[in-house]
């Protein structure tokens, strides 16, 4: 069992801090592991982070979409494992889409 939590808004920006808290009441379904993905549609700016590296989006940047996981260990019980929210240094990263145009 894992958790998984998403959010989508048209209207006004996600408040990072409250999609992370809900994400995280799910830690009962996943208690090994935890991702956060926050996305602007309108930037193409995307930011990835998990509680393993602290970083935290910056409040101000219009994020209008979310997916938070928890993650429960069965199988492949290495960190190496933990999928697919950062990146191989264990740091959370940020990167610019390509425009759809």
């Amino acid at each position: 069992m894992c958790g998984i939590f998403g959010k989508f808004t048209t209207g006004r920006p996600l408040d990072p801090e409250l999609c992370r808290e809900q994400t995280d009441s799910l830690a009962h379904r996943g208690p090994d592991g935890a991702g956060y993905l926050f996305a602007c549609r309108a930037s193409g700016e995307v930011f990835l982070s998990s509680p393993q590296n602290g970083l935290k989006p910056s409040p101000n940047k219009g994020w209008d979409m979310f997916l938070g996981h928890r993650r429960l260990a069965v199988f492949a019980l290495s960190p190496q494992a933990a999928k697919p929210m950062s990146d191989p240094s264990g740091l959370g990263h940020r990167l610019r889409l390509p425009s759809p145009d």
